[in-house]
């Protein structure tokens, strides 16, 4: 099975390694990220998108983020790939403190190819990735006919207002 978890690195001062001062060391907690979920049993990172460096959503008193989306293959169940995401998270020093509240790093499964959810602890695909251009400018990139795994977010990517979504570089070589 694939599945298309997206990772997010804060350019926050949660942790001591990742500060606004030092873009650089953003880019250790993203490859982290990416190199922890490439590990996990029976999984490797097939593609991945460039970083965007985007403005926050919801809590808006914080530092900008780094966003890509990552495209995996693994034959983990969509329940093991999330619980393994959670715990590659907690190791980087992610801290749960409120909704949408400052993170060094947040990774979620965004869509897994053949299975739709609507449990309270995974939906499937993410319930609210077709409204925020921090997702789908990335997935384009990935699939730019706006399809995948039978989610066609075409019309989404139309319509979403890119505004606060700006390239960070080229595609990383993690």
């Amino acid at each position: 099975m694939r599945s298309v978890p997206g990772t997010a690195a804060s350019k926050s001062r949660v942790n001591p390694y990742a500060t606004r001062s030092s873009p650089p060391s953003v880019h250790i907690f993203a490859a982290s990220g990416v190199q922890a979920v490439a590990a996990l049993p029976d999984t490797r990172v097939a593609d991945l998108s460039p970083l965007y460096e985007t403005d926050p959503v919801g809590y808006l008193e914080q530092p900008a983020f780094l966003n890509m989306v990552v495209l995996v293959e693994t034959g983990l169940s969509p329940h093991a790939l999330l619980g393994a995401c959670l715990g590659i998270e907690a190791g980087l020093g992610r801290r749960r403190t409120f909704r949408n509240a400052p993170r060094v790093i947040d990774i979620d499964v965004l869509l897994y190819e053949g299975v739709r959810s609507a449990e309270p602890e995974l939906s499937l695909p993410h319930p609210r990735m077709g409204e925020r251009a921090f997702v789908l400018v990335p997935l384009e990139t990935l699939f730019p006919g706006g399809e995948i795994f039978g989610f066609d977010f075409s019309a989404q990517i139309r319509g979403i207002c890119r505004n606060g979504v700006r390239k960070y570089g080229e595609k990383p070589d993690w």
